[in-house]
């Protein structure tokens, strides 16, 4: 939970977590309200990233033998978008706050479910698929598995009534013999194989990372993060505002968006056990911003990636973190902006230059 005391008589909770899990032998069942990441990536999973704010969601995992595991999301996302048909006048006229007006927000829902498999020792492999649906709880997406024939039947009275489908894969191998770890994530937005070898007219959206983290490379206690992530054009998009892969203004993806590609290296060497330095640098690249309406006209059959102007921002941050004991922890942060031009500049409002901060902090 963070709390900020913003006037004399006011605290405000801009962010709450919790929950409620009932497990028994192969499985748990959980009701909460927090983060979830789906995918490997030390920076940010392609699938589903923490770094939109937590959402209220259900969750089974089920694990009946060590090598195979069941997972099944259903989450209430935040659609930020008025629901024209609830809105009433109060008949308040208070000019100090505004409450002359009551409305709802359209709802807005994510559901997914993945099988993950062992086959060999030490190497996971996941597959899932994941849906955005909007307004009215529909109960054909509690089935276990095959989301996209529920689409379709929702999408049987004609028109474009389907909902925002995806499809998932990850995978990841531990390297015991030199204690490191290697992995791929891949969102797949759309994608169409018969169009790829017809030559049809359809764009490829789909989003990737492939890391590893070692362990000593150079010398001892320390790692090494190696990540490059790529992120076609129109991904986590979608026609209909209320289907987009957005929860509360925030993509449920990877946060550098679509149209972009990001190299991120992290070195960590621990110096004593409480003592840890870390040295990252990281080099983003973006393409121009889309418009949805040039992807529904199909004016290129295919996206390449960076498509248009080209921006760039690249990053060095070291950080000092001291652990006495358990949950305490102090920290020194220094990050240096080396270039931040075009879209970081004049959308994102990123500048070059330096920051320094120091912070303390207790059980999190």
């Amino acid at each position: 939970m963070i709390i900020s005391k913003s006037d004399v008589d006011k605290i405000e909770y801009s962010e709450t977590r919790g929950g409620l899990t009932f497990g028994w032998q192969w499985g748990e069942f959980t009701m909460a309200k927090d983060f979830i990441n789906i995918g490997s990536g030390y920076q940010s999973p392609v699938i589903l990233s923490s770094k939109a704010p937590s959402f209220p969601f259900i969750k089974l995992d089920i694990s009946p033998v060590k090598w195979f595991h069941y997972n099944f999301i259903h989450a209430w996302l935040n659609s930020d978008l008025i629901d024209s048909n609830s809105i009433r006048y109060t008949g308040v006229t208070s000019t100090y706050l505004d409450r002359s007006l009551s409305y709802s927000s359209r709802q807005k829902f994510y559901v997914s479910h993945s099988l993950s498999f062992e086959p060999f020792e030490s190497w996971w492999l996941t597959f899932g698929e994941s849906i955005i649906y909007s307004d009215q709880i529909e109960f054909i997406y509690f089935l276990p598995v095959f989301y996209r024939l529920a689409d379709h039947y929702n999408s049987m009275g004609g028109g474009d009534t389907g909902d925002n489908a995806q499809i998932f894969f990850n995978t990841s191998y531990r390297w015991e013999e030199i204690k490191s770890k290697f992995y791929l994530s891949l969102y797949i937005d759309e994608f169409s194989p018969e169009s790829i070898f017809s030559g049809g007219d359809n764009a490829q959206v789909y989003a990737v990372t492939l890391g590893g983290k070692f362990t000593n490379p150079f010398w001892s206690d320390s790692y090494l993060t190696i990540e490059y992530t790529a992120i076609k054009p129109y991904s986590y998009m979608n026609g209909d505002p209320a289907q987009t892969y957005f929860s509360s203004g925030y993509q449920l993806g990877h946060w550098i968006g679509s149209n972009s590609v990001q190299y991120y290296f992290l070195f960590e060497q621990y110096l004593a056990r409480p003592l840890k330095i870390e040295a990252m640098f990281q080099l983003i690249k973006k393409g121009s911003k889309e418009d949805i309406n040039d992807y529904y006209n199909r004016v290129t059959s295919t996206y390449p990636l960076l498509s248009g102007d080209v921006s760039t921002y690249s990053e060095l941050g070291i950080k000092i973190s001291y652990n006495p004991f358990h949950d305490l922890f102090f920290t020194i942060d220094y990050r240096n902006v080396f270039n931040s031009d075009g879209r970081f500049e004049n959308e994102f409002s990123v500048k070059k230059g330096s920051s320094f901060s120091t912070t303390i902090n207790y059980g999190f």
